[in-house]
C-alpha cells in the first residue's frame, strides 16, 4: 500500500522539524564539531601514532576545553530559563515601524561568565529585529511591518563568543501588542487635500473639472503644460495655472488602504493622512481586513490590524465604497502601493462600478530627486524608486487603472515629494532610462 503524498509531506516536515530541534538542544555547532573532530584526530594520529607530546598535549587542551564549553553552555542556559520564569514583564507593547523601541524586556548572560552573550530573535509576530543592548540587557526591537498580536514568541540563544557552542530555547509570553506604520514626510499636502476641500472644482456655472483662472509659483513635480510662458518671458519667474477655489461645499471624504506585500508606503501614507486631519471633519477610514472607522482611535487601531491580513487575499475595495455611496460619502482617497499585484484587478473592478470621485494615491519610498544625472555621471536615474520598479511599470498600473473622472498622484513617503502629474514625468523617466540602456 503506497503513502499518500500528504502524508508523505507531513512525515518529511515532521522529520525536519525535529531535526531542527535536536540541532538546537545539541550544545556543540558545526564550527564547534569541526573543531573538536580535528583537535581529536591531530592527538591521535599526529599525538599518538608519531609520538608528537607537543600536537598531543594541543589536540587534548583544545578538545577538553570544548567538551567544557559543550557542558557550560547548557547548564546556563537552564539556569536562565529558571530565572526568567519569575521576571516581570511588560503587559501591552506600542511599536512603529523604521524606528528602534524599548519593550522592557530584559535578559543577559551572567556576568560571572564573560565569554558567554544571550541573543533574542522574534519569531512571532515577524519581520522584526531584535537587539540585546547594555549591562542590563535591555531589549531594542525594529518592526519592519505593521500589525496587532496578543503573545510574543522570542527565539533566545545562549552562544560563547567563538562560535563553537550554543543552546537556543523558545519563551512565548501573552504579551497584547500594536505596530503602526510610520509618518510620511509630505511637503505638499495641498494635492491631497484639494478633494476633500474642493479646490479641484469649479463654480457650478462653469466645467465640472475646474477652470484653470488663479496662478501661483511653479513646484516640484507641476506639468510644464500649465507653466504661463508669456510671465516668464516678462519676469523669469514660473508661475502655472491652477484650478480656482471652489464655491460649492465640500464633499464628505472617505478614505481607503489596499494592502499587499509592498503597502507599507501606503499605510504610511495613510497613518499621515489621518493624523493631519486631512479628510475634513466629517470623515470614514476602511482598510483591507479591517472594520470601518470613523474615529482617530479606531482608525489606527484598522491601519495597524490590515498589516496582519493574509498576502494574495482580494481587496475588499468594492463593497467599501458601496457602503460609503449609500452613507453619503462623495468622494474617496484611494491610497495604494505603487508596485503591481494581484490587488490590482480588484481595484479596477471597483474602480468601474463607483460613481464616487475618486484619488487614487500610489505610494512608494525612494524617488529622491526629478533631476537626472549627466551622462558623464553614469547617466542614471536618481529617482528611481527603492523597490527596484522600473517607470514603466508604474506607468503601466496607472493606465490600468485609469477611468473617467480618477486622479493619480505620485506619493515619495521617503522624501515627502508628491507628483500630481505622473503621466508626464514617468515617460520622460521612461525615456532616458531607455536612453541610458542603450
Amino acid at each position: 500500500m503506497k503513502a499518500s503524498p500528504g502524508l508523505a509531506r507531513r512525515l518529511w516536515a515532521k522529520a525536519l522539524a525535529l531535526g531542527r530541534r535536536a540541532k538546537e538542544l545539541c550544545p556543540l555547532t558545526a564550527s564547534g564539531g569541526a573543531v573538536l573532530a580535528a583537535s581529536a584526530s591531530v592527538a591521535w594520529f599526529y599525538g599518538v601514532g608519531k609520538l608528537d607530546l607537543i600536537l598531543l598535549t594541543s589536540g587534548i587542551v583544545i578538545a577538553v576545553l570544548l567538551v567544557l564549553l559543550a557542558v557550560t553552555t547548557p547548564l546556563t542556559a537552564l539556569f536562565l530559563r529558571r530565572r526568567r520564569r519569575g521576571a516581570t514583564v511588560p503587559q501591552s507593547i506600542f511599536l512603529e515601524c523604521g524606528a528602534w523601541s524599548r519593550t522592557g524586556f530584559h535578559a543577559r548572560a551572567p556576568r560571572w561568565l564573560p565569554f558567554l552573550s544571550l541573543e533574542a530573535q522574534w519569531e512571532s509576530p515577524p519581520e522584526i529585529t531584535c537587539d540585546i543592548q547594555g549591562r542590563g540587557g535591555e531589549e531594542m526591537v525594529f518592526p519592519r511591518r505593521r500589525g496587532v498580536f496578543d503573545s510574543v514568541v522570542r527565539r533566545l540563544t545562549l552562544t560563547d563568543v567563538l562560535g563553537l557552542t550554543a543552546v537556543t530555547w523558545r519563551e512565548k509570553l501573552p504579551v497584547s501588542g500594536r505596530i503602526l506604520p510610520g509618518r510620511a514626510a509630505l511637503d505638499r499636502t495641498a494635492v491631497l487635500t484639494g478633494i476633500v476641500l474642493g479646490e479641484e472644482q469649479s463654480d457650478p456655472r462653469g466645467e465640472p473639472f475646474g477652470d484653470r483662472v488663479e496662478m501661483r509659483k511653479y513646484g516640484h513635480g507641476d506639468s510644464p503644460r500649465m507653466i504661463l510662458w508669456k510671465i516668464y518671458a516678462r519676469t523669469r519667474k514660473l508661475f502655472v495655472r491652477v484650478p480656482e477655489r471652489a464655491l460649492e461645499p465640500a464633499p464628505r471624504v472617505c478614505a481607503y488602504l489596499v494592502t499587499s506585500e509592498h503597502d507599507e508606503p501606503a499605510a504610511c501614507l495613510a497613518r499621515t493622512v489621518l493624523e493631519r486631519q486631512m479628510l475634513g471633519g466629517r470623515w470614514r477610514f476602511g482598510a483591507d481586513g479591517a472594520e470601518d472607522a470613523s474615529d482617530m482611535g479606531e482608525a489606527l487601531h484598522a491601519l495597524a490590524l490590515s498589516g496582519s491580513r493574509a498576502f494574495g487575499l482580494p481587496t475588499e475595495l468594492e463593497a467599501y465604497l458601496g457602503r460609503a455611496a449609500r452613507d453619503g460619502f462623495g468622494a474617496c482617497l484611494l491610497m495604494a502601493p505603487a508596485v503591481p499585484g494581484p490587488w490590482a484587478e480588484g481595484v479596477r473592478a471597483a474602480i468601474a462600478s463607483s460613481r464616487m470621485r475618486l484619488h487614487v494615491a500610489l505610494a512608494l519610498p525612494g524617488w529622491s530627486d526629478e533631476k537626472m544625472r549627466p551622462w558623464w555621471k553614469r547617466a542614471a536615474l536618481r529617482d528611481a524608486p527603492a523597490t527596484g520598479l522600473k517607470p514603466k511599470e508604474v506607468g503601466d498600473l496607472i493606465r490600468s487603472l485609469a477611468a473617467d473622472g480618477v486622479r493619480f498622484t505620485l506619493v515619495d513617503t521617503k522624501n515627502g515629494r508628491v507628483l500630481h502629474d505622473p503621466e508626464e514625468y514617468l515617460a520622460r523617466a521612461a525615456k532616458l532610462s531607455s536612453r541610458v540602456a542603450a
